[in-house]
């Protein structure tokens, strides 16, 4: 059985980036030496440039937003790639155009959450039998060993550590402060976005402990409960796309965590599993559909019969 772990190791990665910066951030701030980029595009130091190694351009309070918004992006985009630019422009004009070109870079990445990974731990599965459902669980469990994030600290201990002399962190930023590498309000934004990726990172590992819960639970029951005994009929399959794609268009749909469903065709895909019906890719069925005439005639004939429904 091939496993297809793309998303999983895609939010792995961003997992381990996330920590790193937590624990390096000392050792980060102790480099007295910034870099900038001379006219030949060489690195070379400069104590007040913006990027703080010379492995990135960033400052580095942008790059830990980086690491946070990759974690958990807070902003949906309802639109193709193409359209990003001018829709970042429209409702971000007034922001720096290195904040404008992360926020482009980021959303383009189209970084994983765990919506993501539920949907992938489904489309693995080869049934929806109990013994199926237990083996993709260790299977999962296997290779997340060591890759769920466990924060002990609560929210507001890096910000703590201006003030309090007891913080492992307090005399490095004050050094930082002291050589005018960064000023307090740089030092603030620097403190606030380490709290910020450590409270994501602990909302992470409670939420894969819980997937693994769920799931665990969903072979507790009988798999012929609810829908699963039922399927859609092969000549109404393209209705049925019609139907699903126009309620995802009216925003119907959320993920597991509360947000807006993004992705149409993973929806789709994973309705079709719900009701044994295979739509890998439902665009070509759909695109046909318009070409005829009768494209509506389902939804007219949904509207009768609410109709019907309604006048009783």
């Amino acid at each position: 059985m091939t496993i297809n772990f793309e998303q999983t190791k895609r939010l792995q990665k961003n997992i381990y980036n996330a920590v790193d910066a937590l624990n390096h951030i000392e050792y980060w701030l102790k480099i007295k030496s910034k870099y900038t980029k001379n006219d030949l595009g060489k690195w070379v130091e400069d104590g007040k440039q913006l990027a703080f190694n010379e492995y990135t351009s960033q400052s580095i309070g942008d790059y830990l937003l980086g690491i946070l918004w990759r974690l958990s992006f807070p902003i949906i985009f309802h639109c193709t790639d193409e359209e990003l630019p001018n829709v970042i422009e429209n409702n971000y004009g007034g922001y720096s155009d290195s904040y404008k070109r992360m926020l482009l870079d980021i959303a383009r990445e189209q970084n994983p959450r765990m919506d993501h990974i539920e949907q992938e731990f489904i489309q693995n599965l080869s049934s929806y039998n109990p013994d199926s459902i237990i083996n993709l669980i260790n299977i999962y469990r296997a290779q997340w060993k060591g890759h769920i994030p466990n924060i002990t600290v609560k929210f507001g201990y890096f910000q703590e550590a201006y003030n309090n002399k007891e913080h492992p962190l307090y005399k490095v930023i004050h050094e930082v402060e002291d050589n005018s590498i960064l000023d307090f309000a740089e030092i603030d934004i620097v403190l606030s976005r380490l709290d910020w990726i450590a409270m994501e990172l602990g909302s992470i590992g409670e939420r894969i402990n819980t997937l693994f819960k769920k799931w665990e639970e969903s072979t507790q029951t009988k798999v012929n409960d609810g829908f699963s005994n039922y399927t859609i009929s092969e000549d109404k399959k393209t209705d049925f796309i019609k139907i699903i794609s126009a309620m995802y268009d009216c925003r119907i749909f959320n993920t597991t965590d509360g947000r807006t469903a993004t992705n149409k065709k993973e929806l789709i895909k994973s309705l079709g599993q719900f009701f044994n019906v295979k739509i890998d890719d439902y665009s070509p069925l759909l695109a046909t559909a318009k070409r005829n005439a009768n494209f509506l005639d389902i939804f007219d004939k949904l509207k009768r019969k609410g109709e019907e429904y309604y006048n009783k």
